[in-house]
Order: C-alpha cells, then structure tokens, then sequence
C-alpha cells in the first residue's frame, strides 16, 4: 500500500516537471526567434521639374527615395534608352556613382524617411524629330541595411515630354510614376 502511494507522488511530480519542461521551452524559443521583426520597405521616385521641354531643353529629373529603416546603400539600374543622353548626378550625403547607367551608391549615415539620391539630366540626341514622349525608368532596385543585407524596392517610370512648342509649363501633371 505504501508502494502505490509513493508511485502516485512520484506520477504526479513527474506530470508537473513535464509541464516546467514545456514552460522553459517555450520561454527559450520567445527569447531565440525574434518576435517584431522589422523588415526595410521603400520606394524610388522620379519627378521633373517641368512638364514639357522644348526639343533642345535638357530634363531635370529629381529622384527620391523613401525608406521606413535607415539605407545605407542603393543599387539600381537606368532603363537605357537610344533616344536620349542620360546623366546621373549623385547627391552630396552619397558616395558612389551611377556611370552607364548603373547606380552604386553608400553611405556612412543612414537615410531614412524621405531622401535625395540624385539628379537625371536628360537630353534628347535627334532634335528634328517631332513631339517626343520619353519613357524613363529606374529598375532592378535594392537598398542596403547596416549589416549589408539588401531588399528589393519598388521601381519608378515617368514620363518626358519634348515639344516643337518651347511654351514650357513648370507644372508636373504630365508625369507619371509607376
């Protein structure tokens, strides 16, 4: 009888050390798997100056990023296109450049919110042709973490109008960012 009392103790101690054991696992894992993972979303932005320009005026076209994590690099690609000459100008809070088209920029203070990247200055090489609408976009768009991790980014389009009409308008409501 003894023995059959002792088993019971020993079976209940047992079942609330399981429940300890459980307890403590699921207290490690919370202390291991993060719970409020952050992760970097942003967007690039085109916006020019003027809505149309005339055939031999040269486009000046701001990108912006926006981030909600602090950017510490941009890499993304200017969509080439044979109509025009295309310059990147690289902000000053950027080291880097964007030669060919190809922008590869870093910096040591992280942006994040919105932020300057550079200036596109676009001219159109054939200046006979007539009204000319040009597509410019920025794609294959990745910004870099502190620890050198990157995320994709939501590319831009916008459009350029050149004119036979040199009657600029300083409005923006011709282009589009996609």
């Amino acid at each position: 009888m003894c023995k059959s009392k002792n088993n019971r103790i020993i079976r209940k101690g047992w079942k609330n050390m399981k429940k300890k054991l459980c307890y403590l696992i699921l207290l490690s894992l919370m202390l291991i798997i993060p719970i409020n993972a952050k992760a970097l979303t942003g967007s690039v932005s085109i916006t020019c100056d003027k809505e149309s320009y005339g055939m031999n005026d040269t486009a000046t076209c701001s990108v912006k990023g926006t981030s909600n994590e602090e950017v510490y690099s941009i890499s993304a690609s200017i969509v080439d296109t044979s109509n025009a000459t295309i310059e990147f100008i690289t902000d000053s809070a950027w080291q880097g450049n964007g030669d060919e088209g190809n922008i590869q920029l870093y910096t040591d203070t992280g942006k994040k919110g919105t932020f300057n990247i550079g200036t596109l200055k676009v001219k159109l090489k054939d200046t006979s042709t007539s009204d000319t609408s040009l597509g410019l976009e920025i794609k294959d768009v990745k910004f870099g973490e502190n620890d050198g991790a990157e995320e994709d980014i939501t590319a831009s389009k916008a459009t350029i109008s050149f004119s036979q009409n040199t009657n600029n308008n300083d409005n923006q409501n011709n282009i589009t960012n996609d």
